[in-house]
């Protein structure tokens, strides 16, 4: 596996895959991050939105007969805590279907 990059982007993986692989996931990318203050995992993915838009609820509908999930930064931070990072930022906006997470290793 390649380490060492500053950052690492995952863009649209997340949600295709259950809360165990996805932890599995980051916590590869986070071994693989250096000593770097600066060191990210940026996670771009659909964003689950309350209450669920048509296009939200027609993604996360299909996301879960494949076992996968659309998630917010609430239903994403265990994941993140248990693949050994941290939270640092979200970024969206409020129109947008999408969100953008960054991550630190802890």
């Amino acid at each position: 596996m390649f380490s060492g990059a500053l950052v690492y982007i995952l863009r649209r993986i997340l949600n295709n895959w259950d809360d165990e692989t996805c932890t599995n996931i980051l916590s590869q990318l986070a071994k693989a991050l250096p000593e770097n203050p600066k060191a990210r995992i940026i996670i771009a993915e659909p964003r689950k939105r309350y209450p669920p838009q048509p296009f939200n609820a027609t993604l996360d509908t299909v996301m879960m007969n494949i076992g996968g999930k659309v998630r917010d930064e609430t239903t994403l931070a265990p994941i993140v805590d248990a693949a050994g990072l941290r939270i640092v930022g979200v970024h969206y906006h409020p129109e947008d279907e999408g969100h953008v997470v960054e991550c630190v290793r802890v």
